[in-house]
């Protein structure tokens, strides 16, 4: 999967904004399939599809440009390589991963408990509808980021971010 950039430009073409979007969050769950064209469209049954950046945790959206100010080589470089070790996590799993540390993120606190993250319960189950599980999953996603050195478990059922 490649990176997705996204560029922002103002109608002179200067360019405003550049966001670099981490390839390892851009997982299955993100692309939205589109209906197909109709039948009687050039490209008939052709399916396009939409990708929900609103899905997509803070942290895979790498500021390159941001108010025609470029930023530094060694911190795209940086931004990028703290989150290969994603890599070790499989493509059909990524997206719980991804989408636990977009909620953990969204607490915007370095610690936080599990009743926080269980109070999202909702946004899991609506995203994976087929889960009947997914308080358990959810609190697998946290042992899987804290194993790939993102979380501290702190006891008690809390958590430190670590990135």
């Amino acid at each position: 999967m490649p990176t997705l950039m996204l560029l922002e430009r103002k109608e002179n073409w200067q360019i405003q904004g550049l966001t670099a979007i981490h390839h390892l969050f851009l997982t299955p769950e993100v692309v939205e399939k589109r209906k197909p064209l109709s039948l009687i469209a050039r490209r008939a049954g052709w399916v396009g599809c939409n990708i929900r950046l609103d899905l997509i945790a803070p942290d895979a959206k790498i500021q390159v440009v941001n108010l025609n100010k470029e930023a530094s080589p060694e911190f795209v470089r940086r931004s990028f390589q703290r989150f290969n070790r994603l890599k070790a996590v499989p493509l059909n799993s990524r997206g719980w991963a991804t989408l636990t540390l977009r909620v953990i993120r969204s607490l915007n606190r370095r610690q936080f408990s599990l009743g926080e993250i269980y109070a999202q319960e909702q946004l899991f189950a609506a995203l994976y509808p087929g889960n009947n599980n997914i308080r358990a999953k959810m609190r697998q996603q946290l042992q899987v980021l804290r194993d790939l050195g993102y979380l501290e478990f702190c006891g008690c059922g809390t958590y430190r971010l670590l990135i």
